[in-house]
Protein backbone atom coordinates (compact mmCIF):
# COMPACT_ATOMS: atom_id res chain seq x y z
CA UNK A 1 0.00 0.00 0.00
CA UNK A 2 2.69 2.51 0.95
CA UNK A 3 4.97 1.43 -1.89
CA UNK A 4 2.12 1.79 -4.39
CA UNK A 5 1.35 5.24 -3.00
CA UNK A 6 4.96 6.34 -3.35
CA UNK A 7 5.11 4.98 -6.90
CA UNK A 8 2.02 6.99 -7.84
CA UNK A 9 3.58 10.31 -6.89
CA UNK A 10 7.26 9.69 -7.77
CA UNK A 11 8.12 9.53 -11.46
CA UNK A 12 11.92 9.57 -11.11
CA UNK A 13 13.78 6.26 -11.21
CA UNK A 14 14.84 4.96 -7.79
CA UNK A 15 17.33 2.28 -6.82
CA UNK A 16 15.96 -0.46 -4.54
CA UNK A 17 17.68 1.18 -1.55
CA UNK A 18 16.26 4.60 -2.40
CA UNK A 19 12.79 3.12 -2.84
CA UNK A 20 12.98 1.24 0.47
CA UNK A 21 14.11 4.35 2.35
CA UNK A 22 11.40 6.50 0.79
CA UNK A 23 8.69 3.91 1.48
CA UNK A 24 9.82 3.71 5.13
CA UNK A 25 9.63 7.49 5.34
CA UNK A 26 6.21 7.63 3.66
CA UNK A 27 4.92 4.88 5.97
CA UNK A 28 5.97 6.98 8.96
CA UNK A 29 4.57 10.35 7.87
CA UNK A 30 1.76 9.10 5.63
CA UNK A 31 1.69 8.83 1.86
CA UNK A 32 -0.46 11.96 1.24
CA UNK A 33 1.91 14.10 3.30
CA UNK A 34 4.93 12.51 1.60
CA UNK A 35 3.53 13.20 -1.87
CA UNK A 36 3.19 16.91 -1.01
CA UNK A 37 6.65 17.10 0.59
CA UNK A 38 9.76 18.87 -0.64
CA UNK A 39 11.43 15.46 -0.71
CA UNK A 40 8.93 14.21 -3.31
CA UNK A 41 9.37 17.39 -5.35
CA UNK A 42 13.16 17.01 -5.29
CA UNK A 43 12.92 13.33 -6.25
CA UNK A 44 10.70 14.15 -9.21
CA UNK A 45 13.28 16.75 -10.27
CA UNK A 46 15.92 13.97 -9.99
CA UNK A 47 17.70 15.99 -7.30
CA UNK A 48 18.66 12.94 -5.27
CA UNK A 49 21.07 14.72 -2.93
CA UNK A 50 18.48 17.43 -2.29
CA UNK A 51 15.93 14.73 -1.52
CA UNK A 52 18.33 12.93 0.83
CA UNK A 53 18.92 16.20 2.66
CA UNK A 54 15.22 16.32 3.53
CA UNK A 55 15.32 13.25 5.80
CA UNK A 56 16.90 15.01 8.82
CA UNK A 57 14.32 17.81 8.68
CA UNK A 58 11.53 15.41 9.66
CA UNK A 59 12.61 14.79 13.26
CA UNK A 60 9.95 16.83 15.06
CA UNK A 61 6.73 15.82 16.78
CA UNK A 62 4.06 17.97 18.36
CA UNK A 63 3.95 17.42 22.11
CA UNK A 64 1.60 19.52 24.22
CA UNK A 65 1.30 22.06 21.43
CA UNK A 66 5.05 22.41 20.81
CA UNK A 67 7.28 20.94 18.14
CA UNK A 68 10.12 19.04 19.78
CA UNK A 69 12.94 16.91 18.42
CA UNK A 70 12.41 13.22 19.11
CA UNK A 71 15.60 11.18 19.40
CA UNK A 72 13.86 8.15 17.90
CA UNK A 73 12.87 10.15 14.81
CA UNK A 74 16.42 11.48 14.50
CA UNK A 75 17.75 7.92 14.50
CA UNK A 76 15.12 6.74 12.04
CA UNK A 77 15.81 9.59 9.63
CA UNK A 78 19.55 9.01 9.85
CA UNK A 79 19.05 5.32 9.02
CA UNK A 80 16.65 6.13 6.15
CA UNK A 81 19.09 8.67 4.71
CA UNK A 82 21.97 6.21 5.02
CA UNK A 83 19.97 3.56 3.16
CA UNK A 84 18.85 6.07 0.53
CA UNK A 85 22.46 7.09 -0.19
CA UNK A 86 23.88 3.54 -0.14
CA UNK A 87 24.60 2.24 -3.64
CA UNK A 88 22.56 -0.92 -4.09
CA UNK A 89 25.21 -3.02 -5.80
CA UNK A 90 28.00 -2.26 -3.31
CA UNK A 91 26.57 -3.38 0.03
CA UNK A 92 24.88 -6.68 0.69
CA UNK A 93 21.46 -6.52 2.37
CA UNK A 94 22.90 -8.10 5.53
CA UNK A 95 25.74 -5.56 5.74
CA UNK A 96 23.30 -2.73 5.14
CA UNK A 97 21.03 -4.00 7.92
CA UNK A 98 24.03 -4.23 10.28
CA UNK A 99 24.98 -0.62 9.48
CA UNK A 100 21.41 0.60 10.03
CA UNK A 101 21.19 -1.29 13.34
CA UNK A 102 24.43 0.44 14.39
CA UNK A 103 22.91 3.83 13.56
CA UNK A 104 19.75 3.04 15.48
CA UNK A 105 21.73 1.85 18.50
CA UNK A 106 23.89 5.00 18.58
Amino acid sequence: MHRAGVEKCISAPLTPNQRDAVVSFAFNIGVPKFCKSTMAKRLNAKDYIGAADQFPKWKYARVKGQNIVLRGLEKRRKAERYLFLTPYSVVSPAASQDAIQGILAG
